[in-house]
């Protein structure tokens, strides 16, 4: 990590936002491949807007760890490719689909969310970051006309905590190109996968870690 990275990285974990834990700077440092001048960017941005908009329940520390830590897991298990378009279901404040898209220039995400708030926010953020990469959509999963325009399109969906998966697999379908997966967070990851590949006779699940579901139909 450059000697300027380190600067920004203490300023967000520390001097800057009030953290009394270092967490973001010492994650940096232990892993400098997920480094990036945009993520901490969005890290600054998510909280200001946070303070007035109410964008995430997470607290402070909990989101640095998150977009370090649980997102970058969430992108190994959706193995994001050039070319490809990757959607973000109730993507909220971003914390998925925005360090995604910083880590993956190359690839398209389509970020989802039905409250006009969020979307702003997000809308904001692929602006500032200059990511030319990300599309910001408001609006319902279910809605028909969505359905419709991004039918067989999508090569992988990624979701955390947005809808239940009883929910929100039935609705991804559609939406899933041949090879499509689909990649959610969720809690208890490995009972999951078990229950859908027996109970819901939806083969094809396994669990990622205790918290990630990847589903290839």
């Amino acid at each position: 990590m450059s000697s300027r990275c380190h600067d920004v990285a203490k300023s967000v974990a520390g001097c800057h936002l009030g953290f009394d834990v270092p967490g973001l700077y010492h994650v940096l440092v232990k892993h400098p491949d997920r480094d990036s001048p945009l993520l901490e960017q969005y890290c600054q941005e998510l909280l200001r807007w946070n303070r007035s908009m109410n964008l995430t329940a997470m607290s402070e520390e909990h989101l640095r760890h998150v977009l370090i830590e649980d997102t970058w897991r969430m992108g190994e298990a959706a193995r994001p490719a050039p070319g490809e378009h990757v959607m973000d279901v109730g993507a909220g404040g971003g914390v998925v689909g925005i360090p995604l898209a910083i880590w993956h220039p190359e690839t398209a995400f389509v970020l989802v969310d039905s409250t006009r708030k969020k979307t702003s926010f997000l809308l904001y953020a692929a602006g500032i970051l200059g990511l030319k990469n990300v599309a910001v959509v408001t609006t319902r999963l279910e809605s028909h006309e969505f359905q419709e325009e991004w039918k067989g399109r999508v090569h992988c969906v990624v979701s955390r905590a947005a809808l239940s998966h009883e929910t929100l697999v039935p609705r991804s379908m559609p939406l899933l190109a041949p090879g499509g997966r689909i990649v959610l967070w969720l809690h208890a990851g490995r009972e999951v996968a078990a229950r859908w590949n027996a109970s819901l006779h939806m083969p094809g699940a396994t669990a990622v870690g205790s918290s990630i579901v990847r589903w290839l139909p």
